[in-house]
């Protein structure tokens, strides 16, 4: 599905915009899902409860998969398909979410990346916008190829802070060389989650889907290993397992080889 120039653009970067990668159907049915899924989503003031800011309303759920049409989206043709171009390898599936986000994000990194780990293994999170979004409006915004480990350090050695000891952050609001992903719905933006990023205020929130994804690791015991850290348990709830077409159920058959819970 996607041509090397994208490939190598994800892959020197760190993100993505496949722009029309989910047809007009398959985003009324996507938002159809959306709206059932965050009518029952909890609030979620991460950001203000850490700076002791008022809420602003967001709400986030996690077990977004509960959805059936929310769920086929996880083996989309075009979706896994992108995945798989980019690993050079296949994909399992490692969760997803919806967020009605009134918050501003600040910058920040998923995971750290290290110098220990294997540079070329690592998750990618994808994200399925419901609105158009720009700079002035919540788009993504990504600092370009942040996702190896030593311009990643430097970022946060020179402006940044974990906090509470642990998720890094950074002091600035306008790292340089930094863009905005513009966005409109259809389009799907990958990004690797090494990759420092963020997305501000938008007045009517921002209406958000996360679908994230890992590798297959093939016969190589260090990647296994990493892949079953990267699992706290299966995503794949009974509902799902009942619902699997052929590709759900070679995958959650690979994750029960790889010795996923």
């Amino acid at each position: 599905m996607l041509t090397p120039l994208q490939v190598g653009q994800f892959r020197a970067m760190g993100f993505l915009n496949i722009e029309g990668c989910l047809s007009p159907a398959d985003v009324a049915r996507f938002e159809a899902a959306y709206n059932r899924l965050i009518a029952e989503a909890e609030p979620y003031d991460y950001f203000e409860d850490n700076i002791g800011e008022p809420s602003r309303g967001t709400l986030h759920h996690g077990t977004a998969e509960s959805d059936d049409d929310f769920a086929s989206f996880i083996e989309h043709d075009n979706i896994i398909a992108a995945q798989r171009d980019i690993f050079g390898r296949p994909c399992l599936f490692q969760g997803g979410s919806v967020w009605l986000n009134m918050s501003d994000t600040p910058w920040h990194s998923d995971v750290l990346g290290s110098v220990d780990r294997d540079p070329d293994f690592f998750q990618i999170k994808m994200a399925i916008y419901l609105d158009e979004l720009d700079a002035d409006s919540g788009s993504l915004n990504v600092i370009p190829g942040s996702h190896f480990p030593a311009f990643g350090q430097a970022l946060l050695d020179e402006c940044g802070y974990k906090e509470g000891g642990a998720r890094p952050r950074l002091h600035l609001e306008s790292p340089p060389g930094a863009v905005s992903v513009v966005n409109r719905p259809g389009d799907v933006v990958l990004f690797d989650t090494r990759v420092w990023h963020s997305a501000f205020h938008r007045e009517d929130g921002r209406r958000t889907a996360f679908l994230q994804y890992v590798p297959d690791p093939g016969d190589s015991t260090q990647r296994r290993q990493q892949v079953r850290e990267w699992f706290k348990s299966s995503p794949y709830t009974n509902r799902l397992v009942e619902t699997a077409g052929p590709l759900r159920k070679e995958i959650i058959s690979r994750m029960h080889e790889l010795g996923i819970p």
